[in-house]
């Protein structure tokens, strides 16, 4: 670059303050023993409504399980990419950019609950149906493609008699299953906090304070691949902008990233705890007073709806 600066480098020294360090110790261990007690009690759950033979309860529990168990391994997976120990030279500072897309699914799936839960025994129903419709799509895509191929003749008997069996459990009509724009699609986020939900005000606030800007990082949009632009150009411009980012801004942005993995694991596991009664009342609690103590946006997400859900004069 004939000896001068690259054109973004600016050589103004910033005022920057120290950062405070936030003891994950506090929570980590709560928030396992959370985790394991919640998919205990779920499965157990199931167990009695199977052996009560409440078909559609019992399948619909099942999904809720997985939801949990898909947030588990979501927070399990960026703990350990993140994390400071064990050490190890291939884990580099820039893989947290990859966490808000991480971070997309679980405030999507945490957006789903809590409107399911509204009203949950037909949201629940209108949930399956949405999935059965998306996976009768794929099929009909499939079979257009390879359907005289004989490889595939198992795949689609296969796949076939489960769909016509799901179809039968959810109780569709001929006319549904064959024009499957009868069946109303699951909405998105956006959607979802459109509708009329008690949960609308709460939906609303959820996407403007943690959904949007994830989103923008996690599609790369323009304003998105500018905010983490820093982070991967740092070793290009070197210097003391290199030296700033890599003490200081990209600390900032992981412990928001990792604490919003936290945080919205922490509230699915809320809600699902609360709307099926399982009781983790006191490491619940705990949890959200500490996050509510040490990040900013725990503070405002349990004075936003989770310390009203786990009061328990409220049950």
């Amino acid at each position: 670059m004939n000896g001068k600066n690259p054109p973004w480098s600016t050589d103004i020294p910033l005022k920057i303050k120290p950062l405070k360090r936030f003891d994950y110790k506090l929570v980590e261990p709560k928030l396992d023993g959370l985790l394991f007690n919640i998919d205990r009690d779920l499965q157990r759950k199931t167990t009695e409504f199977a052996s009560g033979q409440h078909c559609h309860a019992t399948r619909q529990l099942i999904a809720i399980t997985s939801a949990v168990r898909f947030a588990k391994n979501s927070y399990n997976a960026v703990r350990y990419l993140v994390a400071d120990t064990p050490e190890d030279h291939t884990r580099r500072p820039t893989y947290v950019l990859v966490v808000p897309a991480i971070n997309r699914q679980l405030l999507d799936l945490l957006f789903t609950l809590v409107y399911m839960f509204d009203d949950y025994g037909k949201r629940a129903l209108d949930y399956e149906k949405a999935g059965w419709r998306e996976n009768k799509e794929e099929y009909d895509k499939l079979y257009s493609r390879f359907g005289n191929d004989p490889e595939w003749d198992e795949f689609f008997t296969n796949r076939g008699k489960l769909l016509t069996g799901m179809a039968v459990f959810l109780g569709l009509t001929p006319q549904e299953q064959k024009h499957l724009k009868l069946i109303p699609r699951w909405g998105t986020p956006t959607q979802l906090m459109r509708q009329k939900t008690p949960s609308k005000l709460f939906l609303e606030w959820l996407y403007l304070w943690f959904y949007q800007d994830t989103s923008r990082n996690a599609h790369l949009s323009s304003s998105g691949l500018y905010m983490i632009s820093p982070f991967v150009l740092a070793e290009i411009v070197g210097g003391y902008e290199q030296k700033i980012v890599d003490s200081h801004i990209i600390e900032i942005f992981r412990f928001t990233q990792i604490s919003r993995v936290a945080l919205t694991v922490l509230a699915i596991l809320t809600e699902v705890s609360t709307h099926f009664r399982l009781g983790n009342y006191e490491s619940i609690t705990y949890l959200w007073q500490i996050f509510a103590e040490h990040a900013e946006e725990g503070k405002d997400l349990y004075a936003q709806r989770y310390k009203t859900l786990i009061d328990p004069s409220r049950t």
